[in-house]
């Protein structure tokens, strides 16, 4: 029997196997969806993020070395999405912050700016025409951890973008 052919049978039974395996894990679930949460481990000075019950995350490459790290956040159920983000930067947070506070976009409305209850963060809330939004930044050497979260003005929920960004931000481990 030729490499090939051995080859493509290992590959069939690895896949009838990983069926077997998910069908199984439905038939034992009923058929239920379970979530939870989870830690994610990001490559920078170990910080950890913990997310919450309904949040997946997908990491994304930027070119350039100013992002170290982006992760993309979403929770379908509750209309939230956003990122963490951790950015390597020689000056401090206050010098960086007003820097982008200048390219925000020129329709925000109630913007806020006011210091955070832990790790010395700053904290950035405002509106758009079509979202509730929140920003936490903090700097640890020469790098800024950003957490960025919104949801849809008249599908979300400013209550729940509160709550789910005061979950994050009080279990973030820098």
């Amino acid at each position: 029997m030729s490499h090939k052919i051995k080859t493509s049978i290992i590959v069939a039974v690895g896949l009838l196997c990983s069926w077997i395996i998910f069908i199984s894990i439905l038939l034992l679930s009923n058929g239920s969806t379970t979530t939870i949460s989870m830690s994610v481990s990001v490559p920078m000075k170990n910080p950890v993020l913990t997310l919450p019950e309904g949040f997946f995350s997908t990491p994304e490459v930027f070119e350039g070395n100013e992002v170290l790290y982006h992760l993309n956040l979403e929770n379908t159920r509750e209309n939230i999405r956003g990122y963490f983000q951790i950015i390597s930067t020689g000056t401090d947070l206050e010098e960086y912050l007003e820097t982008a506070e200048k390219y925000k976009a020129a329709d925000i409305d109630r913007f806020k700016s006011f210091h955070g209850d832990r790790h010395s963060s700053i904290i950035w809330e405002y509106t758009t025409p079509e979202s509730y939004v929140r920003s936490f930044f903090i700097k640890k050497e020469q790098h800024i951890y950003t957490l960025v979260l919104s949801t849809d003005i008249n599908t979300g929920s400013a209550e729940k973008l509160e709550y789910y960004f005061k979950e994050i931000t009080d279990n973030l481990v820098i």
